[in-house]
């Protein structure tokens, strides 16, 4: 990966500035940046230059108007779905794409992609490895069930392996706007723990039993995956 594949955030926020945006979804407040001083954004101007956005005089390229319009509508998505450092942003106007911001280095570099849906499943198969998790028999039965006290006690001590994820959904036109509202905001940090899917409600603190079917539905629903289209690719359970 080279520096023409990522985005430092303050070419982020210097593209934005181009739609008259102030902020970019998913990323740290622009105002810690700003507080650092002018040398951050000006080193960001430049590589807006050296990656052909912005011409020698400081104006817009006919590409870096591309990337403009995909970011303001990356901004004016109506629902975000955050798995790791995947960010996802649907639009209820557009069917056919997802908007895409990736944490490539923590806080500062992401990378940005339009991506078409049919493309997500196996996005997701190849970056997540819970998702390759095959499914016991057992949560054929049953799709969500809370863990008693001593088992959530228990999971809470144990180390995940490398089968985790974290899931945030974010449906910004839901009102209000806090973590207890459901309809604005969900949380689930899933692991496996004795052959377990566990998945924990970080917000409500409270651990459960999942299968695999619980999880591949959630994704359906907040990723706006047709599930006929994930059928035909086998995916339905983990």
């Amino acid at each position: 990966m080279t520096a023409q594949d990522t985005f430092r955030v303050e070419e982020l926020f210097l593209i934005a500035s181009a739609f008259g945006g102030e902020s970019v979804f998913g990323l740290p407040d622009r105002a810690v940046f700003q507080l650092q001083g002018e040398d951050g954004f000006r080193e960001g101007y430049e590589a807006l230059q050296e990656k052909g956005i912005l011409n020698e005089t400081g104006e817009l390229t006919d590409g870096g108007a591309l990337v403009v319009e995909s970011l303001e509508n990356y901004q004016s998505c109506q629902s975000y779905v955050r798995l790791n450092q995947f960010l996802f942003g649907f639009r209820d106007d557009d069917s056919e794409n997802a908007y895409l911001l990736i944490e490539v280095e923590e806080d500062s570099a992401y990378r940005f992609e339009v991506m078409d849906k049919v493309f997500i499943l196996q996005l997701l198969n190849q970056q997540f490895p819970l998702l390759g998790r095959t499914m016991p028999e057992e949560e054929k039965s049953f799709l969500m069930r809370e863990l008693s006290a001593e088992d959530a006690e228990l999971a809470a001590l144990s180390e995940p392996d490398e089968r985790f994820l974290s899931m945030e959904y974010f449906h910004v036109n839901e009102e209000p706007r806090v973590e207890e509202n459901r309809d604005f905001y969900q949380q689930y940090f899933l692991f496996v723990w004795k052959e377990r899917l566990i998945a924990v409600d970080v917000v409500r603190e409270a651990y459960y039993q999942v299968s695999g079917y619980w999880l591949w539905n959630e994704l359906y629903r907040e990723l706006k995956f047709p599930v006929k289209e994930a059928l035909e690719n086998g995916t339905t359970g983990i």
